[in-house]
């Protein structure tokens, strides 16, 4: 149980911008496009009742890429260094001019 909490790294996720926020998808994966962990932004769409637009992201795998998808359908992606080299926990602030485009 000590070597498998010992893998974990946790990847803290705030998606910004003026619009898309409610409703975005955040994914990481892996260097072959496995994809390890998905989160969802907002509970409900149609009133625009969200909580805050960060995401904690803990996985046991080496993650190569984090993807974040915003609802109006724009999409961006970030390298991420997830491994059993990386540090235990990091941070990382997704904004729509950020990323690379698909």
């Amino acid at each position: 149980m000590e070597q498998a909490l010992a893998a974990v790294r946790i990847l803290s996720v705030r998606v910004q911008g003026p619009l898309g926020v409610l409703g975005a998808t955040v994914t990481l994966t892996t260097a072959d496009g496995r994809v390890l962990g998905r989160r969802d932004l907002g509970s409900n769409i149609a009133t625009g009742c969200s909580g805050p637009a960060t995401v904690a992201l803990a996985v046991r795998e080496p993650a190569t890429q984090l993807n974040v998808r915003w609802s109006d359908g724009l999409v961006r992606r970030w390298p991420v260094t997830l491994g059993a080299d990386a540090p235990r926990m990091q941070v990382l602030t997704a904004e729509r001019n950020g990323g690379q485009a698909p």
